[in-house]
């Protein structure tokens, strides 16, 4: 895909990726501590550790976004193979193909037929595999502290939803951006997640 602007390089924005861990839960806390040091003109790519992007310029339809609709979004995000909320999934259904090439072939499709065009997100449902945001909104909405798995209660406490709810501002999904997300491959019930717990 060529470049579809002309670019003044000292414009260009400053975008960081991050994949934060936290051995005890406190997910959003290792999520602040990654973006805090970060220069205020930032836009961060979280990204869940069992993503994988399946084109080779995937990097370039994230920033064609940002310049194209950026100044009017607060998160972007894009489309997958599984997830919990199959909204985000591509065609809205959830997949049990394990073949990579399947899906990269879905992810070349998709960029070639949308490239970095967006959609608006009506439901306001962003899972935290994948979020794209300026620094600004992460500023006036930290994510909290609370461990993303409630043992007392055996349930996961959906630290992705609890934040975006926090955003006002426009949602928007990257329609040639398609990505595999891994999400329990290995279970026989991809709503299980006991493997989490130590």
């Amino acid at each position: 895909m060529p470049f579809d602007y002309e670019y003044d390089w000292r414009e260009m924005p400053n975008i960081f990726y991050i994949q934060p861990f936290a051995l005890d839960m406190h997910y959003g806390r290792e999520i602040n501590k990654h973006i805090e040091p970060l220069p205020d003109d930032a836009w961060i790519v979280l990204q869940d550790y069992d993503i994988l992007y399946l084109t080779p310029d995937f990097g370039r339809l994230i920033h064609n976004a940002i310049i194209e609709y950026g100044d009017n979004t607060d998160l972007f995000t894009c489309q997958t193979n599984r997830l919990g909320n199959h909204k985000r999934c591509y065609n809205g259904e959830f997949s049990h193909e394990r073949d990579i090439a399947h899906h990269m072939r879905i992810a070349r499709s998709l960029q070639r037929e949308h490239g970095h065009n967006c959609e608006d997100i009506k439901d306001r449902i962003v899972a935290g595999m994948f979020m794209v945001f300026p620094k600004r909104v992460w500023l006036e909405n930290k994510f909290d502290d609370k461990p993303i798995i409630d043992t007392e209660n055996n349930k996961m406490t959906s630290f992705d939803v609890r934040w975006t709810e926090k955003i006002k501002g426009s949602m928007k999904k990257i329609m040639g951006l398609y990505v595999w997300h891994s999400y329990r491959l290995d279970r026989p019930n991809h709503n299980d997640f006991q493997h989490l717990i130590k």
